[in-house]
């Protein structure tokens, strides 16, 4: 790992340069996996060093996301680590020297809240680094906040902004699975997932889903309170559940919001499969119904997607 890498860096090392090395073997079906590769990036880093990157050159070493499905995903750390993942920055060795208060700023961003657009106009902000001007000039009205830039300590979701269902600025709060809102919202998660296979027109090969049990359920609770966050519209409550479904014993979990007022549900974008659902949805290729229909024969199509 990282040979290929290595040959790019020595060919073009005379020349500013870029270059993304994307690794998921290891872990992508299998959290454990990536202790079979620690030796492999110990080589990388040492190399890096022994070629003496680290001296004009960035490095960010970072996940995509955490473990998408699996008993650890069900569990109240595994939605942490899918929405969270790591993010290392190692700047060059005279960059503290160079740009003392960017350096300064990407120190005390440490632990705040941040995301992959702030990453991508940081990415940009190395490009200007002796042109502040024009980089703020340019990218004035794009989405996220360089690092290099202070970032208010009572950044919230909303302003960021994330989708709820990737917002962990919210605590839970467990609410009892028997609650009628809750028992409710999860009917109406779903009705949204069998209507999702009627509006693709796949009744004939996907199984009607009933509800089989609510194993988890609470109340989203702001963690950050700021005077310039948007206050819920109407009382709403954030419910996050979690269920499982028949005949394919799929583990799913939705986000909704309950408005008090009107007693209407709305829910998220997003309604995740936490566990493993092998062949049961080979018998399509929508992305969207991948774990959401179970097939109700064997014949199946071939398709490239994975769980």
């Amino acid at each position: 790992m990282g040979h290929n890498f290595l040959q790019f860096q020595k060919v073009y090392q005379d020349q500013p340069w870029w270059g993304h090395l994307h690794q998921t073997v290891s872990s992508h079906g299998d959290i454990t996996g990536i202790t079979a590769v620690e030796d492999d990036y110990l080589s990388l880093f040492k190399e890096i060093k022994k070629r003496k990157l680290d001296e004009n050159t960035f490095i960010f070493f970072h996940s995509d996301h955490g473990s998408r499905y699996g008993p650890y995903r069900q569990r109240y750390a595994g939605r942490y680590e899918e929405h969270l993942p790591f993010m290392i920055i190692v700047p060059p060795k005279d960059f503290r020297q160079k740009f003392p208060s960017h350096f300064e700023n990407m120190k005390s961003n440490f632990n705040k809240l941040t995301t992959f657009f702030d990453i991508h106009k940081t990415l940009n902000h190395i490009l200007n680094l002796y042109n502040d001007k024009d980089f703020n000039i340019k990218f004035k009205h794009k989405r996220g906040v360089s690092l290099f830039s202070p970032i208010t300590g009572t950044r919230t979701c909303e302003s960021t902004p994330l989708k709820p269902e990737d917002c962990l600025c919210k605590i839970p709060k467990n609410v009892s699975a028997n609650d009628p809102i809750v028992k409710t919202a999860a009917l109406v998660a779903l009705t949204y997932m069998n209507n999702l296979i009627k509006s693709h027109k796949k009744s004939d090969l996907c199984s009607k889903l009933t509800l089989g049990a609510i194993t988890d359920a609470s109340v989203l609770i702001e963690a950050i309170k700021s005077s310039t966050a948007e206050k819920p519209k109407d009382l709403n409550q954030r419910y996050l559940i979690t269920f499982k479904v028949l005949p394919s014993n799929g583990t799913f979990e939705a986000m909704l919001d309950y408005s008090k007022s009107t007693k209407k549900y709305i829910l998220s974008e997003g309604i995740e499969r936490i566990n493993k659902y092998g062949s049961q949805s080979d018998c399509v290729v929508e992305r969207k119904l991948r774990g959401i229909c179970f097939c109700k024969t064997s014949n199946k199509i071939t398709s490239k997607a994975n769980t």
